[in-house]
């Protein structure tokens, strides 16, 4: 991962103590030390589960005239951790009135601009003064509130996904991505485009199909030979292919796939998506993209179907909040049993997780032109999931919670998810905002709604 890449995390304990008597929570200095070394164990164990993510040594400030001798350490962070022991009281100890009740070192260090997460404990002995003083700069600043402002009490895992969150979209905004063909015309078109490059900083990158035909026609059967041999091995049998046709059609994909590859090094992007439908099924002739995209989500870039950008959108959050490759596809609403029914022909194995087992396969065709191959991956029954539908515009998402009952044959799409959803599906025959949904393992509804406010789409989770 590149510095770039990387999310620095500036650690800022507050300790405004100029006031006389004893301090809440801390009565004296051997307690107050107890507690710098407890949190500072903390974030050592949360930086280690943070791929991406680098925290600062921790910036005792006890007057606004500490944060501005540091000012350069924290210009220089992404985010800013701010444990809020003690504020509040004057920076000055002459001055016999409050500024702000949140006190001039806080205030000082929300000038920086950066999105800002205060920290503070209510547990038995452990009361933070900054429990009541971070009340106060959240009710001045209400409108940023969720956005590039929060208050975390207590809860470490909470506090990892407000990071996870910001590594995300930090992560998102140094993507490049290549659309093979104009996006489609009926799934937002180029306004689609627009949203993701505008709301998520990616940059698009077009190409028309002859380049990557010319690519595929480069690459010989003998370069993919292994590939073919391992796809076919470890799937579980063939479905609807014959052994005689499997080599050929499969050989065929893989040629596709490598073709992808060396398109994306050549141009730095780590996203590609083809529109298959308004015309390069056609174009490409003998082979569809199926297997390409499959493998490639496996792998951790990310492949999606028919140039589909608002999809994009939330695959791209999906990759890098969960670390886990997600499941486009067509949806079907059965409101009897408040039921989805989640298809489309691509569809990684490593739904679990990158450095998870696969999920096992059979080897299958492409659907609609029987040809070509992909995947037919058995979902897990029982498997918690977050179901999320996005419009063209990104301006919502509707957010689901599900669980998948059933992992069927039915004649659509190879890849099938029966998904029973825990809010009214009904409201999707409402108001339902675009086409394709993504679907990803686990339940990761609070970290999406988060991600939505940040970047301005209204989340709207079924109850």
């Amino acid at each position: 991962m590149s510095s770039s890449q990387l999310l620095k995390v500036g650690c800022v304990l507050i300790v405004e103590d100029t006031v006389a008597g004893r301090r809440w929570g801390f009565p004296s200095n051997e307690t107050l030390k107890e507690e710098m070394e407890y949190l500072k164990s903390n974030v050592k164990k949360l930086e280690e589960s943070l791929e991406g993510v680098e925290f600062s040594d921790f910036l005792v400030v006890k007057s606004e005239n500490d944060v501005i001798a540091n000012s350069e350490k924290l210009v220089d962070a992404d985010v800013l951790l701010v444990f809020m022991f003690i504020g509040g009281a004057p920076a000055y100890a002459e001055v016999g009135k409050l500024y702000k009740t949140y006190g001039h070192s806080l205030e000082a260090v929300w000038g920086f601009g950066k999105p800002t997460v205060i920290f503070t404990r209510a547990e038995g002995e452990h009361m933070y003064d900054g429990n009541m003083r971070a009340l106060a700069l959240i009710e001045e600043h209400r409108d940023v509130t969720g956005k590039s402002l929060w208050v975390v009490v207590n809860d470490w895992g909470y506090l990892c996904k407000v990071v996870k969150v910001l590594q995300a979209i930090k992560r998102i905004k140094n993507t490049t991505v290549i659309t093979v063909g104009p996006p489609s015309s009926s799934l937002g078109s180029y306004n689609a485009m627009r949203a993701v490059a505008e709301k998520m900083g990616v940059k698009v990158i077009m190409s028309h199909f002859e380049e990557v035909i010319e690519l595929y026609n480069s690459v010989k059967k003998e370069e993919v030979g292994e590939l073919v041999r391992d796809f076919l091995e470890k799937a579980k049998g063939l479905m609807e292919i014959t052994k005689e046709r499997v080599i050929d059609e499969a050989t065929k994909s893989a040629r596709l796939y490598l073709a992808c590859k060396r398109l994306m090094k050549e141009k730095g992007a780590e996203v590609i998506t083809f529109n298959c439908y308004e015309g390069g099924l056609k174009v490409l002739k003998e082979v569809a993209p199926c297997f390409a995209l499959s493998k490639l989500n496996d792998e951790g870039f990310l492949g999606v179907c028919e140039s589909d950008f608002a999809a994009m959108a939330m695959m791209l959050l999906a990759r890098y909040i969960a670390d886990k490759p997600s499941f486009l596809a067509d949806v079907v609403v059965i409101p009897e049993k408040n039921q989805l029914l989640l298809a489309h022909c691509s569809c990684p194995t490593k739904l679990k997780g990158l450095k998870e087992d696969p999920e096992p396969y059979y080897a299958t065709t492409q659907y609609e032109t029987a040809q070509a191959i992909t995947t037919k991956v058995l979902m897990s029954k029982g498997q918690v999931v977050t179901v999320l539908v996005p419009s063209f515009d990104l301006n919502e998402v509707v957010l689901m919670r599900g669980t998948i009952v059933e992992s069927p044959n039915l004649p659509v799409c190879r890849n099938q998810a029966i998904v029973e959803i825990s809010g009214d599906v009904t409201y999707l025959l409402e108001k339902y905002p675009g086409f394709h949904c993504v679907m990803l393992y686990g339940d990761h509804v609070r970290e999406f709604k988060m991600a939505c406010k940040i970047l301005g789409m209204k989340a709207i989770e079924l109850h």
